[in-house]
């Protein structure tokens, strides 16, 4: 697939990166016409399948060793967790912190009724 439109989050700042306001042209030509491939934006650097199955393969390849010293079985979400862990957690955070905001302000809303 050919990407020719560069992504927005690559020079995004942060008020438009939250407001996701660089979606807006995007969902316009989709009201429009149907999408084609070539609309869409190229992924970025980090998202990109290439890089992530080295990093993967790697992380693999690294608890193959362990797993063989210790002489357990490999595990594949020990080796997921490696790569992607923090990035779960971080997303996990946030979405305690808006799942109990929501919850928190539920009430009062509903109160109001």
């Amino acid at each position: 697939m050919v990407f020719k439109n560069t992504n927005h989050l690559e020079i995004l700042n942060l008020r438009n990166l939250y407001t996701n306001r660089y979606t807006i042209p995007l969902f316009l030509k989709g009201r429009t016409k149907d999408l084609e491939s070539d609309d869409l934006y190229k992924p970025l650097k980090e998202h990109r399948s290439d890089n992530l199955g080295n990093k993967l393969s790697k992380s693999w390849e690294h608890e193959l060793q362990v797993s063989a010293k210790k002489n357990k079985n490999p595990s594949l979400l020990r080796a997921s967790l490696n790569v992607f862990g923090w990035e779960i957690v971080l997303q996990g955070f946030v979405l305690l912190i808006l799942e109990f905001g929501c919850r928190c302000i539920q009430p009062i809303f509903l109160g109001g009724l």
